[in-house]
């Protein structure tokens, strides 16, 4: 969270978001290898880097570093890192829980804990007037949260976790395509060849 949100006081959402989401799958791979012995075959680790490719595509306009605070893309990378980390973490968990709900039910309860502390200590009052005057969007942000990454930690019980954090790095595109239709952003060449990456990925991680 800490390092998401430094991201994201130096560079835009439509750059550090995809460099964050795209990078983890393939650190994932290799954490899901060293720690919970779950290499990926040929077909299967050609369809993450694929899907990670597609999606750090999406950055690349005008040139990778042209105008970019160098900052931002440093803690996008750290950011990818610790999803790759926590990914690995709640798959090896949910494994050993026996109990993906109650799993899922401790990890929401608890999680939020210590970035509420630090979000108090660091803004103080400003802290519980933003809460006040947003309660709502606040509940409906974390209701889907808990319902989009617990759906993930149920997945990571079932299937490999490399490829179930590349089939969600896909939300990028479905922003994407959320973006032209809500936000009236042009979809435009690079985004449609994105999205083609994408689905060439998603194809051989299905094989």
């Amino acid at each position: 969270f800490l390092f998401l949100i430094e991201a994201y006081r130096f560079g835009d959402l439509s750059q550090v978001y995809p460099i964050a989401r795209g990078s983890a799958p393939l650190l994932v791979t290799v954490g899901a290898t060293l720690f919970a012995n779950e290499p990926l075959g040929i077909a299967g680790f050609a369809g993450v880097f694929i899907i990670s490719a597609g999606t750090i595509s999406l950055v690349w306009n005008h040139g990778f570093w042209e105008g970019t605070e160098k900052r931002s893309i440093i803690f996008a990378l750290l950011t990818g890192l610790m999803i790759a980390a926590y990914t690995v973490i709640d798959g090896v968990g949910v494994r050993l829980s026996g109990n993906p709900a109650a799993y899922i039910g401790w990890l929401f309860i608890l999680s939020p804990v210590p970035i509420a502390s630090i979000t108090i200590i660091r803004r103080r009052g400003d802290a519980i007037v933003y809460i006040r005057n947003n309660w709502k969007l606040a509940v409906i942000a974390g209701g889907l949260n808990l319902g989009s990454y617990g759906l993930s930690i149920w997945a990571l019980s079932l299937a490999a976790m490399a490829h179930v954090s590349a089939m969600r790095e896909t939300s990028v595109i479905i922003a994407a395509l959320i973006g032209t239709q809500l936000l009236g952003e042009s979809f435009g060449k690079r985004r449609i060849l994105a999205a083609m990456v994408v689905a060439t990925g998603v194809v051989l991680i299905a094989q």
